[in-house]
């Protein structure tokens, strides 16, 4: 018998929050902001457009701030409520390219990485200081994690955290099952960290949960993400002398004759408008994503998954910032995000072989762990389960389904195409582990084994069903400040969000994104407020 349905690849600039959606429509769960990503340094970007002013100030400005922030999303939001903090005189402008704001922020899964002691870690019995979140963290990322913005960044997220439940986003809750998301009502809950060989690196005896869901506020219909953007929103246009203007695609920093950035050049209702900085520019407008061009010479695998953003995500910033001098970094990373239990939970308790039949990796591996290998090493894997895994899914979600079945593992390796001898061997092993009650390959979660008996079934998971977003941009030091390629500072320059390369690095935490635009937009914001009028 073989049950299929047509599948819709579909491959174009989505929120992650729908993409999820679209394959667990009845477990109760939310798509977070979610994991991995690599490459080396790179640091050469083509800009296009015109290059950065040198010495050449424009014969007038349409209008003027103390700052200049380059994206109204989570990242800016949180910069000016921080620089407001500190100086709360202070005039801000928002060029923001949409019709609104909120970017990516605004449509992720709401998910976000803190840690070290924030409340509701507390709360589920947890303790945690920022020196632990920050060896935890630095492990996570894998290779070419960048230490000294991780330890800014463990300093400061329960900061950020700590500023979200002030403006009135609420946490509650610890979910202990494997899913992209917790349940309604749960906001705490496991990435990868109760990984083994993570755990070790990290120098944990025992793990700690660190994505953090925000509750939605259905009663307003708001998503989780939708929630915590409308709470920065609401408190950022309460400021005093703060406002935005919309539908300003930004395309040039003005540089003045000692080199300091003094403003910013957007297209606004057929023109170019120039608005001037008299103490810093902050360049927070999101990722490269939704450009073909960057995708294809940086991530070329991501062409064959499912992209995310804003669809305003074209990486501008970067090149505003590269036509001016500064430098770049990990523009080989990404998100990758794509666990075996990305349809539905119960999916953990399957096996995952490659298409010659062998088994390559724990199945509970952290969603960007395990996206990471079928984007960019197995394009294509099967995730083989039996009867007792398949009548824990909802027939609604099944529904979404393209598997094939069969009585025998010989017919089911004969229907998917994979070696029937190395497939039978790889079942049995596995079989052999579940009964044992330890996984003697990967170790992978004891509560997670279970025999596999007949009637089995295969499903195909490809690139395609993997999550991605960039990850690299800007490189930027421990104040938020860019850089050129020589390590000195271009005054008067700042970044965060997505426009920087952060915290993720050969794998990206689950909500790293979400909470480094966060984490480093306060960072930027308390630092910027240090900056003296270049007048």
């Amino acid at each position: 018998m073989s049950i299929k349905k047509d599948e819709k690849e579909i491959n174009k600039s989505i929120s992650r929050r729908k993409f999820l959606k679209f394959g667990s429509l009845a477990v109760g769960t939310v798509g977070m902001s979610i994991l991995t990503g690599c490459g080396g340094d790179v640091n050469v970007v083509e800009p296009s457009g015109s290059a950065g002013s040198s010495g050449n100030l424009p014969s007038s400005w349409d209008d003027s701030a103390d700052f200049v922030l380059v994206g109204f999303g989570g990242a800016g939001a949180m910069a000016a409520i921080n620089i407001k903090k500190q100086d709360p005189s202070a005039k801000i402008i928002f060029v923001e390219a949409g019709t609104a704001g909120g970017g990516s922020t605004k449509i992720c899964g709401g998910g976000t990485h803190f840690g070290g002691g924030t409340q509701i870690q507390i709360d589920s019995g947890f303790t945690e200081d920022a020196d632990e979140f920050y060896n935890y963290a630095l492990a996570g990322v894998g290779e070419g994690g960048n230490a000294e913005l991780m330890r800014v960044y463990a300093d400061n997220a329960k900061a950020a955290y700590d500023t979200l439940v002030e403006l009135g986003v609420t946490y509650s809750g610890f979910y202990t099952g494997y899913a992209t998301g917790p349940a309604a009502d749960y906001s705490l809950m496991y990435d990868n960290e109760k990984r083994p060989e993570l755990m070790a690196k990290a120098g944990y005896t025992t793990p700690v949960p660190h994505t953090h869901f925000a509750i939605a506020d259905t009663s307003a219909g708001l998503s989780r993400a939708g929630t915590f953007w409308r709470a920065l929103e609401t408190a950022t246009l309460a400021l005093s002398n703060v406002s935005v203007e919309y539908s300003a695609r930004a395309n040039e920093l003005i540089v003045n004759g000692s080199g300091r950035v003094v403003g910013v050049a957007a297209e606004k209702d057929g023109g170019t408008k120039y608005y001037k900085a008299s103490k810093a520019v902050l360049i927070c407008s999101g990722g490269f994503i939704n450009n073909d061009e960057m995708v294809q010479q940086f991530i070329p695998h991501a062409m064959n998954c499912f992209r995310g953003g804003s669809g305003r995500d074209r990486g501008d910033g970067i090149k505003m910032g590269q036509a001016i001098g500064a430098d770049i970094k990990n523009m080989g990373a990404a998100e990758d995000y794509g666990p075996t239990y990305m349809n539905h939970p119960a999916l953990v308790k399957s096996i995952a072989v490659t298409p010659t039949g062998i088994r390559f990796a724990p199945e509970d591996l952290g969603g960007s762990v395990f996206g990471r290998l079928v984007a960019r090493t197995y394009p294509s894997i099967y995730l083989i389960f039996d009867q007792k895994v398949l009548d824990e899914i909802p027939l609604a979600v099944q529904a979404n389904f393209s598997m094939e079945t069969a009585n025998t593992i010989v017919e089911l390796a004969g229907k998917i195409g994979v070696p029937a001898s190395i497939l039978s061997e790889t079942v049995n092993r596995y079989n052999l582990y579940a009964t044992n009650g330890t996984d003697e390959q990967f170790q992978k979660d004891p509560t997670t084994l279970q025999v596999m008996e007949a009637p089995f079934y295969a499903m195909r998971q490809t690139s395609q069903r993997v999550f991605t977003l960039s990850c690299g941009g800007l490189r930027v030091n421990a104040k938020t400040q860019v850089l050129k390629t020589d390590g000195s500072v271009i005054p008067g320059l700042y970044a965060a969000g997505s426009s920087i390369a952060h915290i993720n690095a050969q794998y990206y935490l689950a909500g790293g994104g979400t909470a480094g635009a966060f984490t480093f937009g306060l960072v930027a914001g308390r630092e910027m407020s240090n900056e003296n009028s270049w007048e």
